[in-house]
Protein backbone atom coordinates (compact mmCIF):
# COMPACT_ATOMS: atom_id res chain seq x y z
CA UNK A 1 0.00 0.00 0.00
CA UNK A 2 2.74 2.64 1.31
CA UNK A 3 4.68 1.57 -2.09
CA UNK A 4 1.69 2.21 -4.33
CA UNK A 5 1.34 5.95 -2.88
CA UNK A 6 4.92 6.35 -3.61
CA UNK A 7 4.59 5.53 -7.22
CA UNK A 8 1.21 8.04 -7.29
CA UNK A 9 3.16 10.84 -5.68
CA UNK A 10 6.02 10.47 -8.28
CA UNK A 11 3.85 10.18 -11.06
CA UNK A 12 1.92 13.51 -9.90
CA UNK A 13 4.84 15.22 -8.95
CA UNK A 14 5.29 18.11 -11.22
CA UNK A 15 1.04 18.03 -11.58
CA UNK A 16 1.20 18.88 -7.77
CA UNK A 17 3.83 21.60 -8.16
CA UNK A 18 2.01 23.06 -10.77
CA UNK A 19 -1.09 23.33 -8.46
CA UNK A 20 0.40 24.52 -5.51
CA UNK A 21 2.71 27.55 -7.96
CA UNK A 22 -0.50 28.65 -8.92
CA UNK A 23 -2.03 28.97 -5.95
CA UNK A 24 0.91 31.09 -4.32
CA UNK A 25 1.39 32.91 -8.09
CA UNK A 26 -2.75 34.00 -8.51
CA UNK A 27 -2.74 36.79 -5.60
CA UNK A 28 0.25 38.88 -7.39
CA UNK A 29 -0.87 38.47 -10.68
CA UNK A 30 -4.40 40.13 -9.63
CA UNK A 31 -2.45 43.03 -8.01
CA UNK A 32 0.19 43.65 -11.26
CA UNK A 33 -3.55 43.37 -13.22
CA UNK A 34 -4.83 45.98 -10.90
CA UNK A 35 -2.12 48.16 -11.01
CA UNK A 36 -1.43 48.39 -14.50
CA UNK A 37 -5.38 48.91 -15.27
CA UNK A 38 -5.07 51.80 -12.58
CA UNK A 39 -2.08 52.99 -14.51
CA UNK A 40 -4.22 52.66 -17.39
CA UNK A 41 -7.07 55.03 -16.29
CA UNK A 42 -4.59 57.59 -14.89
CA UNK A 43 -2.51 57.95 -17.61
CA UNK A 44 -5.97 58.13 -19.99
CA UNK A 45 -7.44 60.90 -17.66
CA UNK A 46 -4.41 62.91 -18.09
CA UNK A 47 -4.61 62.35 -21.96
CA UNK A 48 -8.64 63.45 -21.69
CA UNK A 49 -8.14 66.10 -18.73
CA UNK A 50 -7.08 69.61 -20.38
CA UNK A 51 -3.30 71.28 -18.85
CA UNK A 52 -4.55 73.52 -15.91
CA UNK A 53 -2.69 76.72 -16.68
CA UNK A 54 0.62 77.59 -14.54
CA UNK A 55 -0.34 79.98 -11.89
CA UNK A 56 2.99 81.95 -13.00
CA UNK A 57 4.42 83.94 -15.96
CA UNK A 58 8.40 83.41 -16.82
CA UNK A 59 9.89 86.27 -18.42
CA UNK A 60 13.43 87.49 -19.17
CA UNK A 61 14.08 91.56 -18.14
CA UNK A 62 16.34 94.16 -17.97
CA UNK A 63 16.89 96.25 -14.78
CA UNK A 64 16.42 100.01 -15.35
CA UNK A 65 15.38 103.28 -13.62
CA UNK A 66 12.30 105.18 -13.52
CA UNK A 67 11.29 106.67 -17.14
CA UNK A 68 14.68 104.89 -17.85
CA UNK A 69 18.55 106.27 -18.64
CA UNK A 70 17.81 109.92 -19.88
CA UNK A 71 20.54 111.69 -22.06
CA UNK A 72 21.73 115.20 -21.27
CA UNK A 73 22.32 116.89 -23.77
CA UNK A 74 21.40 120.51 -23.78
CA UNK A 75 19.87 123.14 -25.36
CA UNK A 76 19.09 122.38 -28.83
CA UNK A 77 19.95 125.94 -30.38
CA UNK A 78 23.53 125.50 -29.28
CA UNK A 79 24.53 122.65 -31.61
CA UNK A 80 28.52 121.43 -31.84
CA UNK A 81 28.72 123.10 -29.00
CA UNK A 82 31.80 122.99 -26.01
CA UNK A 83 31.64 122.40 -22.40
CA UNK A 84 33.50 124.90 -20.49
CA UNK A 85 32.53 124.05 -17.34
CA UNK A 86 31.20 120.70 -15.91
CA UNK A 87 29.43 121.01 -12.28
CA UNK A 88 28.83 117.57 -11.39
CA UNK A 89 30.68 113.74 -10.93
CA UNK A 90 29.93 110.36 -11.43
CA UNK A 91 27.83 109.39 -8.88
CA UNK A 92 26.66 112.48 -7.59
CA UNK A 93 22.70 112.46 -6.81
CA UNK A 94 21.31 116.29 -8.00
CA UNK A 95 17.73 117.78 -7.44
CA UNK A 96 15.42 119.31 -10.13
CA UNK A 97 16.93 122.28 -12.26
CA UNK A 98 20.21 121.81 -10.70
CA UNK A 99 23.15 123.29 -13.10
CA UNK A 100 25.13 120.16 -14.78
CA UNK A 101 27.11 121.80 -17.01
CA UNK A 102 28.08 125.41 -18.46
CA UNK A 103 28.42 125.61 -22.27
CA UNK A 104 30.46 127.79 -24.37
CA UNK A 105 29.19 130.57 -25.03
CA UNK A 106 27.83 131.19 -21.14
CA UNK A 107 30.63 133.67 -19.88
CA UNK A 108 29.77 136.20 -23.19
CA UNK A 109 26.01 136.17 -22.88
CA UNK A 110 26.25 136.60 -19.34
CA UNK A 111 29.02 139.97 -20.40
CA UNK A 112 25.70 140.66 -22.49
CA UNK A 113 23.03 140.27 -19.60
CA UNK A 114 24.93 142.77 -17.56
CA UNK A 115 24.86 145.21 -20.11
CA UNK A 116 21.72 144.42 -21.22
CA UNK A 117 20.83 145.25 -17.65
CA UNK A 118 22.26 148.46 -17.16
CA UNK A 119 21.28 149.60 -19.92
CA UNK A 120 17.70 149.33 -18.75
CA UNK A 121 18.64 150.98 -15.31
CA UNK A 122 19.53 153.76 -17.23
CA UNK A 123 16.22 153.81 -19.42
CA UNK A 124 14.24 153.73 -15.91
CA UNK A 125 16.09 156.66 -14.24
CA UNK A 126 15.73 158.36 -17.16
CA UNK A 127 12.00 157.79 -16.97
CA UNK A 128 12.18 159.01 -13.52
CA UNK A 129 13.68 162.19 -13.87
CA UNK A 130 11.32 163.09 -16.80
CA UNK A 131 8.34 162.29 -14.37
CA UNK A 132 9.94 164.48 -11.53
CA UNK A 133 8.98 167.60 -13.70
CA UNK A 134 11.77 169.99 -14.94
CA UNK A 135 15.57 169.61 -14.21
CA UNK A 136 17.48 171.79 -11.89
CA UNK A 137 21.07 172.60 -12.37
CA UNK A 138 22.52 169.83 -10.25
CA UNK A 139 20.63 167.41 -12.70
CA UNK A 140 22.00 169.28 -15.45
CA UNK A 141 25.39 168.89 -13.84
CA UNK A 142 24.90 165.58 -12.74
CA UNK A 143 23.87 164.28 -16.55
CA UNK A 144 26.86 166.67 -17.61
CA UNK A 145 28.85 164.70 -15.52
CA UNK A 146 27.24 161.40 -16.66
CA UNK A 147 28.79 161.84 -19.82
CA UNK A 148 31.46 162.57 -19.15
CA UNK A 149 32.41 159.22 -16.98
CA UNK A 150 30.86 157.31 -19.90
CA UNK A 151 33.25 158.92 -22.41
CA UNK A 152 35.96 158.21 -20.11
CA UNK A 153 35.02 154.41 -19.30
CA UNK A 154 35.19 154.14 -22.89
CA UNK A 155 38.28 155.34 -23.16
CA UNK A 156 39.70 152.95 -20.43
CA UNK A 157 37.55 149.80 -21.78
CA UNK A 158 38.98 150.43 -25.44
CA UNK A 159 42.61 150.52 -24.42
CA UNK A 160 41.75 147.17 -22.37
CA UNK A 161 39.94 145.53 -24.75
CA UNK A 162 42.98 146.68 -26.78
CA UNK A 163 45.56 145.39 -25.07
CA UNK A 164 43.73 141.97 -24.98
CA UNK A 165 43.43 141.77 -28.63
CA UNK A 166 47.08 142.00 -28.97
CA UNK A 167 48.12 139.13 -26.57
CA UNK A 168 45.22 137.33 -28.04
CA UNK A 169 46.92 138.00 -31.23
CA UNK A 170 50.73 136.99 -29.90
CA UNK A 171 49.16 133.68 -28.88
CA UNK A 172 47.38 132.99 -31.97
CA UNK A 173 50.48 133.46 -34.16
CA UNK A 174 51.97 131.07 -31.38
CA UNK A 175 49.46 128.62 -32.10
CA UNK A 176 49.58 128.99 -35.55
CA UNK A 177 53.38 128.54 -35.41
CA UNK A 178 53.72 125.01 -33.59
CA UNK A 179 50.12 124.03 -35.68
CA UNK A 180 52.68 124.66 -38.87
CA UNK A 181 55.32 123.05 -37.07
CA UNK A 182 53.37 119.76 -36.49
CA UNK A 183 52.08 119.33 -39.70
CA UNK A 184 55.81 118.75 -40.86
CA UNK A 185 56.99 116.57 -38.35
CA UNK A 186 53.57 114.61 -38.95
CA UNK A 187 54.10 114.78 -42.61
CA UNK A 188 57.72 113.46 -41.52
CA UNK A 189 56.07 110.21 -39.62
CA UNK A 190 57.35 111.69 -36.33
CA UNK A 191 53.94 112.23 -34.51
CA UNK A 192 50.92 110.77 -34.34
CA UNK A 193 47.70 112.42 -35.87
CA UNK A 194 46.29 113.22 -32.35
CA UNK A 195 49.07 114.84 -31.64
CA UNK A 196 48.65 117.19 -34.69
CA UNK A 197 44.95 117.35 -34.22
CA UNK A 198 45.78 118.84 -30.72
CA UNK A 199 47.94 121.39 -32.21
CA UNK A 200 44.90 122.02 -34.60
CA UNK A 201 42.36 122.31 -31.96
CA UNK A 202 44.58 125.13 -29.88
CA UNK A 203 45.27 127.16 -32.94
CA UNK A 204 41.65 127.10 -33.56
CA UNK A 205 40.70 127.81 -30.48
CA UNK A 206 43.17 130.71 -30.19
CA UNK A 207 42.02 131.82 -33.47
CA UNK A 208 38.03 131.96 -31.75
CA UNK A 209 39.58 133.84 -28.66
CA UNK A 210 40.78 136.31 -31.13
CA UNK A 211 37.64 136.75 -33.06
CA UNK A 212 35.76 137.00 -29.82
CA UNK A 213 37.74 139.67 -28.26
CA UNK A 214 37.69 141.60 -31.41
CA UNK A 215 33.86 141.85 -31.57
CA UNK A 216 34.29 142.52 -27.93
CA UNK A 217 36.01 145.83 -28.93
CA UNK A 218 33.40 146.49 -31.42
CA UNK A 219 30.57 145.75 -29.08
CA UNK A 220 32.35 148.41 -26.65
CA UNK A 221 32.29 151.01 -29.01
CA UNK A 222 29.35 150.63 -30.97
CA UNK A 223 27.51 150.22 -27.11
CA UNK A 224 29.10 153.21 -25.46
CA UNK A 225 28.58 155.47 -28.82
CA UNK A 226 25.12 155.01 -28.12
CA UNK A 227 24.88 155.49 -24.50
CA UNK A 228 26.92 158.99 -24.97
CA UNK A 229 24.61 160.09 -27.51
CA UNK A 230 21.11 158.74 -25.66
CA UNK A 231 22.30 160.98 -22.31
CA UNK A 232 23.77 163.75 -24.67
CA UNK A 233 20.30 164.07 -26.29
CA UNK A 234 18.70 163.60 -22.58
CA UNK A 235 21.25 166.48 -21.42
CA UNK A 236 19.34 168.68 -24.47
CA UNK A 237 16.05 168.23 -23.13
CA UNK A 238 16.54 168.12 -20.04
CA UNK A 239 15.31 171.63 -19.73
CA UNK A 240 11.84 171.52 -21.29
CA UNK A 241 9.86 168.16 -20.54
CA UNK A 242 6.40 167.36 -22.28
CA UNK A 243 4.79 164.53 -22.67
CA UNK A 244 5.95 163.09 -25.86
CA UNK A 245 9.26 162.80 -23.79
CA UNK A 246 7.58 160.70 -21.19
CA UNK A 247 6.40 158.36 -23.77
CA UNK A 248 9.73 157.92 -25.29
CA UNK A 249 11.53 157.10 -22.10
CA UNK A 250 8.96 154.37 -21.56
CA UNK A 251 9.17 152.85 -25.00
CA UNK A 252 13.01 152.68 -24.74
CA UNK A 253 12.46 151.42 -20.77
CA UNK A 254 10.07 148.61 -22.66
CA UNK A 255 12.75 147.89 -25.11
CA UNK A 256 15.63 147.89 -23.09
CA UNK A 257 13.51 145.42 -20.23
CA UNK A 258 13.13 143.35 -23.21
CA UNK A 259 16.68 143.24 -24.07
CA UNK A 260 17.13 142.18 -20.50
CA UNK A 261 14.39 139.36 -21.16
CA UNK A 262 15.80 137.93 -24.13
CA UNK A 263 19.57 138.01 -22.73
CA UNK A 264 18.15 136.23 -19.40
CA UNK A 265 16.86 133.66 -21.83
CA UNK A 266 20.30 133.50 -24.38
CA UNK A 267 22.12 132.88 -20.70
CA UNK A 268 19.89 130.19 -19.91
CA UNK A 269 20.60 128.49 -22.56
CA UNK A 270 24.07 128.18 -21.74
CA UNK A 271 23.24 126.15 -18.79
CA UNK A 272 22.37 122.80 -18.93
CA UNK A 273 19.93 121.95 -16.46
CA UNK A 274 18.65 118.54 -14.88
CA UNK A 275 14.99 118.00 -16.00
CA UNK A 276 14.75 115.68 -12.97
CA UNK A 277 16.12 114.97 -9.69
CA UNK A 278 17.96 111.53 -9.76
CA UNK A 279 21.69 110.59 -10.03
CA UNK A 280 24.35 111.04 -12.76
CA UNK A 281 24.95 107.63 -14.52
CA UNK A 282 27.88 108.47 -17.04
CA UNK A 283 29.56 111.67 -18.59
CA UNK A 284 30.13 111.30 -22.21
CA UNK A 285 31.74 115.02 -22.26
CA UNK A 286 34.33 116.67 -20.07
CA UNK A 287 34.92 120.42 -19.84
CA UNK A 288 36.81 121.80 -23.16
CA UNK A 289 35.20 119.27 -25.58
CA UNK A 290 32.71 118.95 -27.88
CA UNK A 291 29.32 117.69 -27.28
CA UNK A 292 28.87 114.57 -29.55
CA UNK A 293 25.57 114.65 -30.87
CA UNK A 294 24.93 110.71 -29.85
CA UNK A 295 26.65 110.95 -26.80
CA UNK A 296 25.29 114.10 -25.42
CA UNK A 297 27.13 115.48 -22.01
CA UNK A 298 25.93 112.64 -19.66
CA UNK A 299 23.39 110.29 -18.79
CA UNK A 300 20.85 110.25 -15.93
CA UNK A 301 18.54 108.22 -13.69
CA UNK A 302 16.08 108.63 -11.41
CA UNK A 303 17.44 105.39 -9.44
CA UNK A 304 15.37 105.99 -6.28
CA UNK A 305 12.99 104.23 -8.21
CA UNK A 306 14.39 101.24 -10.14
CA UNK A 307 12.41 99.20 -12.35
CA UNK A 308 12.39 96.21 -14.78
CA UNK A 309 11.67 95.85 -18.12
CA UNK A 310 10.35 92.84 -18.67
CA UNK A 311 8.95 90.74 -22.03
CA UNK A 312 6.05 88.99 -21.59
CA UNK A 313 5.26 87.07 -24.73
CA UNK A 314 1.89 87.25 -26.24
CA UNK A 315 0.38 84.18 -25.64
CA UNK A 316 0.77 85.01 -21.70
CA UNK A 317 -0.46 88.47 -21.87
CA UNK A 318 -4.09 87.75 -21.30
CA UNK A 319 -2.98 86.89 -17.95
CA UNK A 320 -1.68 89.84 -17.24
CA UNK A 321 -2.75 92.67 -15.14
CA UNK A 322 -1.60 95.77 -13.58
CA UNK A 323 -0.82 94.94 -9.50
CA UNK A 324 -0.40 91.54 -9.77
CA UNK A 325 3.40 90.65 -7.90
CA UNK A 326 6.60 89.94 -9.53
CA UNK A 327 9.63 88.01 -8.31
CA UNK A 328 13.13 89.24 -9.94
CA UNK A 329 16.76 87.64 -9.57
CA UNK A 330 19.54 88.60 -10.78
CA UNK A 331 23.16 87.07 -11.21
CA UNK A 332 24.57 89.94 -9.17
CA UNK A 333 22.04 89.47 -5.77
CA UNK A 334 21.80 86.00 -4.36
CA UNK A 335 18.29 87.14 -2.69
CA UNK A 336 15.17 87.85 -5.01
CA UNK A 337 13.91 90.76 -5.39
CA UNK A 338 9.98 91.83 -5.15
CA UNK A 339 7.84 94.50 -7.45
CA UNK A 340 4.84 94.91 -8.79
CA UNK A 341 3.34 95.07 -12.39
CA UNK A 342 2.59 99.15 -13.05
CA UNK A 343 2.40 99.28 -16.65
CA UNK A 344 1.53 97.12 -19.68
CA UNK A 345 2.84 98.58 -23.38
CA UNK A 346 -0.25 98.30 -25.92
CA UNK A 347 2.37 97.55 -28.45
CA UNK A 348 3.34 94.25 -29.01
CA UNK A 349 7.23 93.95 -30.77
CA UNK A 350 10.19 91.35 -31.19
CA UNK A 351 11.82 89.64 -28.51
CA UNK A 352 14.84 92.07 -27.61
CA UNK A 353 16.27 90.32 -24.50
CA UNK A 354 18.05 86.65 -25.16
CA UNK A 355 18.56 83.60 -22.87
CA UNK A 356 21.13 80.47 -23.47
CA UNK A 357 18.09 78.39 -24.82
CA UNK A 358 18.32 77.87 -28.31
CA UNK A 359 14.70 77.19 -28.49
CA UNK A 360 13.71 80.43 -27.87
CA UNK A 361 13.51 82.20 -31.25
CA UNK A 362 14.46 85.56 -31.99
CA UNK A 363 11.26 86.23 -33.89
CA UNK A 364 9.38 85.73 -30.80
CA UNK A 365 6.58 88.51 -30.38
CA UNK A 366 6.50 89.82 -27.00
CA UNK A 367 4.68 93.12 -24.94
CA UNK A 368 7.21 94.80 -22.85
CA UNK A 369 6.15 95.03 -19.31
CA UNK A 370 7.10 97.52 -16.56
CA UNK A 371 7.34 96.44 -12.96
CA UNK A 372 8.09 98.40 -10.07
CA UNK A 373 10.36 97.26 -7.70
CA UNK A 374 9.97 97.75 -3.75
CA UNK A 375 11.63 100.79 -2.66
CA UNK A 376 13.64 98.43 0.11
CA UNK A 377 15.07 96.10 -3.22
CA UNK A 378 15.53 99.60 -5.26
CA UNK A 379 18.38 100.67 -3.41
CA UNK A 380 19.91 97.03 -4.11
CA UNK A 381 19.83 97.59 -7.49
CA UNK A 382 21.04 101.08 -8.07
CA UNK A 383 24.66 99.95 -9.34
CA UNK A 384 22.91 97.14 -11.80
CA UNK A 385 21.52 99.26 -14.65
CA UNK A 386 20.66 97.54 -17.59
CA UNK A 387 21.63 94.02 -15.90
CA UNK A 388 19.53 91.22 -17.38
CA UNK A 389 16.73 89.29 -14.60
CA UNK A 390 14.71 86.51 -14.72
CA UNK A 391 11.31 87.41 -13.73
CA UNK A 392 8.38 85.67 -12.41
CA UNK A 393 5.03 87.30 -11.99
CA UNK A 394 1.93 85.52 -10.36
CA UNK A 395 -1.15 84.79 -12.15
CA UNK A 396 -4.84 84.78 -10.58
Amino acid sequence: MQLNSLVILRKYKWAIVLIVFTVLAWPIYNQVISRTSQAQETELETIETPDTPSPTIAALGRIVPKDGVINISGAGQLADVRVIELQVQEGETVIQGQVLALLDPFYAQQASLTRAEKRMAVAQAQLEGILAGDAKLGDLAAQEAQIANLEAQVRTEVIEQQALITRMQAELVNAESSYQRFQTLYNEGAISIADLEDKQEAFEIAQARLDEVEAQLENIQSTRAQQIRRESATLDKLTEVRPVDVTIAQAELEEATAAVAEAEATVELARVRAPVAGRVLKIHTQAGERVKFDDGILELGQTQAMYVLAEVYETDISRLKPGQTATVKISALMEALQGTVEQISPQIDQKGIFNNDPALGIDARVFEVKIRLDPSDSQKVEQFIHMEADVTIQTP
